[in-house]
């Protein structure tokens, strides 16, 4: 896995994403899990520096400790419900890291499963995620948790599980640091044949991360370029 770019879709029938099975996987942009899994364990996904954003299972039980640590690109998760535990530092210093929704069937935010175990200062799941709100339902062990951390927390009605890409990260099809209709423009020349794939970068120009650079790409990358933001994952 750690030699793909962009999204990366596990098999279905798997049940555990094993520890460390993507550590430092740093071309890794999104990840799609199919409903069989039920664990991710320690560090599964820690150090994937550029990655964007997950769509967790349906049938997730247990995220162990350290599991998304450094993932600095992580702007949102959408744990699901029917999740268990949340387990210590298991998204620590995901720095980008600004939405969180917490469901009321999580009851274990320290994580007895996990391999680690630290002081009383650093047993919290987002621990130096300085900019993370949390989404819960009123009474809940998620509620309880950011009271006694100090950190934000909102009805989890409010959440949206769609991550906001900041203007300039993705789209820059010619590099100079800008995105502008020039780089619409090239993206569409080569999502229609009329120019090389060469010419531009996947990773950088496939801004809704569904594997391939095309007209929608396009389209996205026009609308940044007039002062609109990219939304990704609406449809997954």
């Amino acid at each position: 896995p750690c030699t793909k770019k962009g999204t990366y879709t596990i098999p279905d029938g798997v049940k555990t994403i094993g520890t460390r099975a993507f550590y430092g996987c740093m071309e890794l942009t999104a990840v799609v899990m199919p409903d069989s899994v039920t664990t991710i364990r320690d560090e599964a996904f820690a150090y994937c520096k550029k990655l964007l954003g997950v769509k967790f299972p349906s049938q997730l039980q247990t995220i162990c400790g350290r599991a998304f640590e450094d993932c600095e690109s992580l702007r949102s998760a959408d744990i699901p419900d029917g999740t268990v535990a949340v387990s210590t530092m298991s998204f620590f210093d995901c720095s980008a890291l600004k939405s969180v929704r917490i469901p009321s069937s999580v009851t274990d935010l320290i994580g007895e499963n996990s391999l680690y175990w630290y002081d009383a200062m650093q047993c919290k799941p987002f621990y130096k995620c300085e900019n993370v709100t949390i989404y819960c339902d009123a009474g809940s062990t998620a509620e309880q948790h950011a009271d006694e951390k100090s950190i934000p927390h909102r009805p989890s009605g409010d959440f949206s599980d769609k991550a906001i890409i900041p203007k300039g990260v993705f789209g820059d099809a010619d590099g100079d640091g800008e995105v502008t209709s020039v780089d619409a423009l090239s993206v569409l020349r080569v999502s229609t044949g009329i120019d090389s794939a060469d010419s531009i970068d996947d990773m950088t120009c496939d801004v809704n991360l569904d594997g391939t650079v095309d007209s929608s790409d396009a389209l996205e990358i026009l609308r940044a370029g007039v002062g609109y933001e990219y939304v990704i994952f609406e449809d997954l």
